[in-house]
């Protein structure tokens, strides 16, 4: 099981060095907009940007909801595809505070970040001392009502007196573990950057059908009872 956290030091603006990333991901529950920022832990940063051009983000399931605390992903649908994936190095702590809306890597030790993130639901003085935890950036606040509407019935993780998904047999079956199991469950669908004004770029203008067909595909009647 992992843990999550992150660090301190709020920054609204990246250097002209190192601008910030805009990207927009398409959810089970509509669009949100993420701002990434590189010089607030480059290596995670590095990362996360590695998954987005490979095409990572897509159909992966928001499995660790807990209302008031955060949301935690990142294990893809292909098992194959996701364990190729190893550690990264820790980031320096730049003392960037959690707030509503901050993207960290979640972890279980030194130097053990792999593909896994959360989102913070709200401020969080409890979040931020770890190693693994420091923030790479936000989601737009105004797209935070999407977050806020994803699905969060079955809570945390069993370890911590949840119902959530087991990271181990997810790991081990995919999506089709928890299209089985959980079928109540959110999902990242896509997520692509946009130019460097946060405006969507040409070719995000054809997906809309596409997008909408995984809407289809990955939702089912919230009428269906989910296995506990």
């Amino acid at each position: 099981a992992l843990l999550v956290v992150v660090a301190a030091f709020s920054v609204q603006t990246s250097t002209a060095e190192e601008p910030i990333v805009h990207v927009k991901c398409e959810t089970t529950k509509g669009p949100i907009r993420i701002e990434i920022h590189p010089d607030w832990a480059p290596i995670g940063v590095e990362r996360y940007l590695e998954l987005l051009d490979a095409g990572f983000w897509t159909n992966v399931g928001l499995t660790r909801v807990v209302k008031g605390f955060l949301v935690q992903f990142g294990i893809g649908e292909n098992p194959q595809e996701w364990s190729k994936y190893g550690r990264i190095k820790d980031d320096p702590d730049l003392h960037i505070p959690v707030k509503r809306g901050t993207i960290a890597y979640a972890g279980g030790g030194q130097d053990s970040r792999t593909t896994q993130i959360w989102i913070a639901f709200q401020d969080s003085s409890q979040l931020g001392k770890a190693f693994w935890e420091r923030p790479i950036g936000e989601v737009v606040r105004e797209d935070m009502h999407v977050v806020d509407s994803w699905y969060s019935g079955y809570g945390d993780m069993e370890v911590f007196g949840g119902h959530g998904p087991d990271q181990g047999k997810q790991s081990a079956l995919g999506n089709k573990y928890l299209k089985e199991g959980f079928p109540l469950l959110d999902y990242m669908l896509s997520c692509t950057r946009m130019d460097p004004e946060g405006q969507e770029t040409a070719d995000d203008t054809g997906v809309a059908d596409d997008v909408a067909a995984d809407v289809e595909s990955y939702l089912l009647p919230r009428g269906v009872c989910a296995a506990q």
